[in-house]
């Protein structure tokens, strides 16, 4: 289609359609205005009042450009939203200062898990108190400092592995059990100590150096279907899914290494 051709735009509220219009058609398209009829050819001749506004906007403009048009709106609350692939969660001002959170699917990530509140005050007692939650969420923190894997409002750093200071916390450590000798190379080489929740796995390699840093017996926690709790009724973390298993909780220190 040309520059010089015509076109019919017909906005059917759920899209838009645009059709060519043949020449010799097109002396029967007009429009109405002012209770008459008009020639798409016609030329029309703007209002006083029309050009008064359009004369002000060119005048001031540049002038206005920054600025704001309307006032701050006043309001008692404010409300924070965002959302990702995985989830959602908003927090809401002060006074009211509260927050929450949540996934889209009813089946979140096997890692969004933690002990139960009563297991952990227990380890609280024994070993801490601990400064801060290396992997956790803001579901599942345990304490008011804590590192997430994904952005979170409220988290102290994105990535616990990609921190570097372990060694200036007394670190509470439940990481999904594949990071479990990582955990131990960042202990070692920021030479930190940390309670590290991992499960008693003669068969894994990393279970002769997990002994070599510790610095007490560990701890035998109850067992996972009553220590471990998920987001979700429906979620199927991953301790659930050998409840054989036997989780401890090991007091670690790579400060003697």
């Amino acid at each position: 289609m040309g520059t010089h051709d015509r076109a019919v735009t017909l906005d059917l509220r759920d899209g838009f359609y645009h059709f060519s219009i043949h020449p010799d058609f097109r002396t029967y398209l007009g429009f109405q205005f002012e209770g008459r009829w008009h020639s798409w050819e016609a030329s029309l001749e703007w209002s006083a009042g029309a050009v008064e506004d359009l004369t002000w906007w060119v005048r001031s403009l540049d002038s206005w450009n920054g600025r704001l048009l309307l006032p701050p709106a006043q309001f008692d609350l404010q409300l924070l939203t965002d959302a990702s692939e995985s989830g959602w969660g908003a927090v809401l001002s002060p006074p009211a200062s509260r927050t929450a959170s949540g996934f889209w699917c009813p089946t979140p990530l096997r890692h969004e898990w933690c002990l139960h509140p009563a297991v952990f005050r227990q380890l609280e007692r024994m070993f801490g108190p601990h400064s801060i939650d290396r992997f956790a969420s803001f579901t599942t923190a345990l304490l008011p400092v804590y590192n997430s894997r994904f952005d979170d409002p409220g988290s102290a750093g994105v990535d616990a592995l990609g921190q570097s200071d372990w060694g200036q916390h007394m670190n509470f450590v439940n990481p999904p059990f594949r990071l479990i000798p990582r955990v131990l190379d960042l202990v070692e080489a920021q030479r930190a100590e940390a309670t590290l929740i991992a499960p008693l796995w003669p068969g894994q390699p990393w279970m002769t150096r997990l002994r070599r840093l510790c610095v007490a017996p560990p701890i035998r926690l109850p067992p996972v279907k009553r220590t471990c709790m998920p987001v979700l009724p429906l979620q199927v973390i991953e301790p659930h899914r050998n409840t054989a298993w036997t989780l401890c909780a090991w007091r670690i220190s790579g400060a003697l290494s």
